[in-house]
């Protein structure tokens, strides 16, 4: 046999309130009610604001009837059993994520696995940017008190992380929300490193005491977070502030339009504001060859920038030429070297006012010099020798002695007849000769030839 010894129902209600009640009878015959904890459950929905601080008020009335056990019907209520409980808020529970800890952990690939630490609703899941971490995908794990979660360190730089609720709420992951008292102020500059590279520096003026501090701090340029192992930089305490600096390829600068500073996991208000346009003023400074002067050196122009007022330290006599009427000292110069100072040089030394740290300038590749062959050794009376070198459009001249022996030549692209040889004295008898080859602007070329009897000769093994 089976009895039902609860009841739940529903009473009248109106726009402002809503009431329900259950009842408790005795079953199976018997005189009372069965002793005993009793739990009843109600679920209720609710008009509210999602941002409610409570759901409503709650009142709660007891009371004993009297039962007729033969017929179940109720009779009139038991005299001073009524209990009126007073009035009380039901509270909305806040179940926004609560984060106590944020460890960010550098992978060196550019990427980082943040760790947070806290209380965390089942469902929780994090945004950075468009992209979503959940339980089940790649790159996220919830466990009792911690979340983890591997994201890209410029996302995180650019579009800030947050914890997502079920009830799509989001909470930023930030150490702590600070208000800072005002936005700290910075300023850049980009200076030249080398061809490929130039040296950013941003210098951050104050730092708050409760704000974050210049561990916290990186540079952010063009899809580039430095600061991380894969991309280092230098943090100099200087007074109540800080100087960062970077080696940052060109490429980057030349296709971003600013540099930026930012703490990361701190609220927007500490990043400092900061902006530098990349002009094309700041690439590498470059040397060219502008041509051979009457004293027999080459001039060279160096462009670049901050070039006014820098001192050549390597060669250690060289010094700058005075600048032409329609050239700016600060972005050309020139001096003067002659073939065999070029020749010997890869690079020159150069200090910048205020610089503390010289910068190197690559010369360019000098021109090869021009070589001949041809046989090393003719019989006398030769009258005919054949040449090779591939700087021929450049000859101006061959001389044996004083005698021009370019005369009556039959030339090709890379090869020359040198005819009437024996007329000109050249191979008269035997020794060595010496034809001096004339390149202009190349420089000259001496080719030795050994001119030898017609009789035959026993060389020596080593000879």
């Amino acid at each position: 046999m089976r009895d039902q010894d609860t009841l739940a129902l529903t009473r009248e209600s109106d726009e402002k309130k809503s009431a329900f009640s259950w009842q408790f009878r005795p079953v199976l015959g018997q005189p009372y009610v069965k002793s005993g904890l009793k739990q009843t459950f109600v679920q209720y929905a609710l008009p509210t604001v999602a941002k409610s601080d409570s759901f409503g008020n709650l009142k709660v009335k007891t009371y004993w009837q009297k039962y007729d056990r033969k017929r179940g019907v109720l009779k009139e209520v038991i005299p001073g059993s009524v209990v009126e409980y007073t009035e009380y808020t039901v509270p909305v529970f806040d179940t926004s994520p609560m984060i106590e800890d944020v460890a960010p952990q550098d992978l060196r690939d550019g990427n980082l696995v943040v760790g947070l630490k806290g209380r965390f609703v089942t469902g929780t899941y994090v945004r950075v940017g468009p992209n979503l971490f959940r339980v089940g995908g790649t790159g996220f794990t919830h466990e009792l008190d911690r979340v983890r979660f591997a994201a890209s360190a410029f996302d995180i730089a650019r579009h800030g992380a947050f914890l997502v609720n079920r009830d799509g709420t989001e909470t930023p992951i930030i150490y702590a929300f600070l208000p800072p008292a005002s936005r700290p102020r910075a300023s850049s500059t980009v200076t030249a490193f080398d061809s490929a590279n130039s040296l950013v520096t941003v210098c951050v003026e104050k730092f708050e005491t409760a704000g974050p501090q210049m561990e916290h701090h990186y540079i952010v340029i063009n899809g580039k977070v430095f600061g991380f192992a894969d991309s280092p930089i230098e943090r100099v305490k200087a007074g109540n502030g800080a100087r960062f600096t970077a080696v940052v390829p060109n490429s980057l600068l030349l296709s971003s339009p600013s540099i930026e500073i930012k703490p990361l996991f701190f609220n927007p208000g500490f990043e400092p504001l900061v902006s530098y346009e990349f002009g094309l003023e700041n690439v590498a400074d470059k040397i060219v060859a502008l041509g051979k002067l009457a004293n027999g050196k080459t001039r060279y122009l160096l462009y670049g920038h901050r070039l006014k007022y820098a001192e050549i330290l390597i060669p250690e006599k060289l010094a700058f030429t005075p600048p032409y009427a329609v050239a700016n000292e600060d972005t050309v110069r020139a001096f003067d070297l002659t073939t065999d100072e070029a020749g010997a040089l890869k690079n020159i030394v150069l200090l910048k006012a205020g610089d503390i740290r010289p910068v190197f300038v690559p010369m360019p590749m000098p021109e090869p010099k021009p070589t001949v062959t041809s046989k090393t050794r003719i019989a006398a009376g030769t009258d005919e020798l054949v040449v090779t070198s591939d700087h021929f459009d450049k000859l101006k001249g061959i001389k044996f002695k004083t005698v021009d022996v370019l005369e009556g030549h039959v030339r090709d692209k890379s090869n020359i007849t040198l005819r009437n040889l024996r007329a000109k004295g050249v191979t008269a008898g035997p020794g060595m000769i010496k034809l001096e080859f004339d390149f202009g602007d190349a420089g000259k070329f001496a080719l030795e030839i050994e001119v030898v009897s017609g009789k035959v000769e026993l060389l020596l093994p080593g000879q």
